[in-house]
């Protein structure tokens, strides 16, 4: 049968509802939907799948789709947060394939997929179609394209005179790319089985896309382009995508935020007028939400935090802190990270080259440290840098290398720098933790200190300024502990400081190794805790050799 009599008989089939015996081979079987993959961007989010257009979820949608198209059996591999999806088997009666390997790429969920492939479509959950593109019956392999202008982040296809793909070309200008759905006829499907089985155990090949990998094969595989206009399809693999569009998150999810919201606001959940991403940071993700014609930051709790940090320390002193009136931002906040602030129109961060503001830092701390702290509030909130970054670096051994060793000599150096200021007697309190300039929420009128993950009963000088991008100038400690005591620090006052920041940066060092071996992506922070980790020893232990 060539593809015009197929077209043919299938719009009989469309117009009668009678299907001829001449198409049952082209009756599509089942779909696979890739959905285990997790992003930089939305590593704090809920998964892609999840994210909300128009109130429903985008995989919600590819489903329903698949549905009109009467195609039933459907299956979804889940890896990231992948409970998330659970809900789904129930609802619309698809079946879960896990991917417990996160840090292998798209090839191996197909892989795990492999015996579902027959006349199959093979779709990615972050794709929005805005007319159904599924099909009962289709005639061929193929994978839908469009023109893009810029082409730097897709593959261009390259076809011959029939339109059968022979190169698929990363980062190309502008040109035909995939996007959108793949279709795997059952030939396409066993050959494709067959390279994948032979294969996956081959060295990096569990990091391709299966796009790639395909490519690899790209002579034995026939597969052709389907062209649909770019506008049809909308990808949407990271929050960002999604700005200006009505946000939240789905089932138990979204009910905890909206409850938490008309709770504390006492509103009603159409009240909430606009959400949108502020940041999705490297601890938490936090929106701007409108209730009420007022505007509001809710913080969503990251997934690595319950670990890294005592939330039921921060909810104490975080309420501590709006009773001091050092954050007055805070409305509401939970045991499980949930947070609700007052959004503070005309906020700039500290300013690093603003003597003023780092002494008014300095001051506000100093009120935070004589808060008269009872003996069961110093055994509740106790936190030692030291214990808790070997806490850290030995779960990041699981995943990891023995880092003991990767890390021997400096943490040796820290260790021994701690050692040193034994004798110093300095008094404990309650601490900041991390007085990062983007924690200081600065108006003409107001001063609030914010974010109190970190916070805890320590070592006061373990309070010292992170100052622009965790730069550090010892000019700036020194207008720091000039508005904090008042008058100029006495020289073992300042070396005490220096010596705690060194303790201190170690601490930060070992909590990004954790977030990057539990597959968090911490940016460029590691390198550059670590950077700042070696000066800040080497300067401690020239104060230390000289005292």
């Amino acid at each position: 049968m060539n593809q015009e009599s197929f077209e043919m008989m299938k719009k009989g089939v469309s117009e009668s509802g009678v299907v001829p015996p001449e198409l049952a081979e082209y009756r599509v079987d089942n779909a696979v939907i890739l959905a285990a993959g997790v992003t930089k961007e939305t590593i704090y989010a809920p998964p892609k799948g999840l994210f909300l257009i128009d109130g429903v979820p985008i995989i919600e949608r590819q489903i329903c789709q698949l549905k009109e198209a009467g195609i039933h059996e459907i299956y979804i591999v889940v890896g990231y947060k992948k409970e998330m999806y659970f809900y789904l088997e129930e609802k619309y009666g698809v079946k879960l394939i896990g991917n417990p390997r996160l840090d292998k790429n798209n090839i191996y969920s197909l892989y795990l997929a492999r015996d579902h492939l027959k006349n199959s479509y093979v779709c990615a959950c972050d794709y929005y179609y805005k007319e159904n593109p599924f099909s009962p019956f289709e005639f061929r392999a193929y994978y839908a394209t469009a023109y893009f202008s810029d082409a730097s982040k897709k593959f261009v296809v390259k076809t011959n005179h029939k339109g059968r793909i022979i190169d698929l070309l990363p980062g190309a200008p502008e040109g035909e790319c995939i996007h959108g759905i793949a279709y795997f006829d059952k030939e396409f499907s066993t050959s494709f089985v067959e390279f994948m089985e032979e294969e996956i155990d081959e060295y990096r090949v569990e990091a391709l896309f299966w796009q790639e990998f395909f490519a690899r094969h790209i002579d034995d595989l026939d597969l052709y382009a389907k062209h649909c206009e770019q506008s049809a399809v909308l990808e949407f693999n990271d929050l960002r995508a999604l700005r200006s569009i009505n946000l939240l998150f789905v089932d138990s999810i979204s009910t905890q935020i909206v409850r938490n919201i008309c709770r504390e606001l006492l509103c009603n959940e159409e009240d909430i007028t606009y959400v949108d991403v502020l940041d999705a940071g490297h601890s938490n993700t936090t929106f701007k939400v409108v209730a009420k014609g007022k505007d509001y930051v809710y913080r969503y709790p990251g997934v690595s935090g319950k670990y890294i940090f005592n939330k039921e320390r921060e909810v104490f002193l975080n309420k501590l802190a709006k009773k001091l009136g050092i954050d007055n931002t805070l409305l509401f906040i939970d045991g499980s990270g949930h947070k609700l602030s007052v959004f503070v129109h005309n906020a700039h961060p500290l300013d690093p080259n603003n003597r003023d503001e780092i002494r008014a830092l300095g001051r506000l701390v100093r009120t935070l440290h004589d808060y008269d702290v009872s003996d069961e509030e110093k055994e509740k909130y106790a936190f030692d840098p030291l214990v808790e970054a070997d806490r850290l670096l030995r779960s990041s051994c699981v995943s990891k290398d023995n880092l003991f060793e990767v890390f021997r000599d400096i943490r040796a150096a820290v260790h021994k720098i701690s050692a040193a200021l034994e004798g110093d007697h300095f008094r404990k309190a309650i601490c900041h933790g991390n007085l990062n300039s983007n924690n200081c929420l600065i108006t003409d009128h107001s001063f609030d200190l914010i974010d109190w993950e970190a916070s805890g009963y320590y070592d006061v000088a373990y309070d010292f300024p992170f100052l622009g991008n965790y730069d550090f100038r010892e000019e700036d400690l020194r207008t720091y502990l000039g508005g904090y005591f008042d008058r100029e620090p006495t020289e073992d006052e300042y070396r005490h400081w220096l010596c705690c920041r060194a303790i201190q940066y170690w601490y930060y060092t070992c909590w990004a190794i954790y977030k990057e071996s539990v597959n968090e992506d911490c940016g460029n922070l590691l390198l550059v805790f670590y950077e700042d980790c070696k000066k800040a020893v080497a300067l401690a232990q020239r104060y230390i050799e000289f005292r």
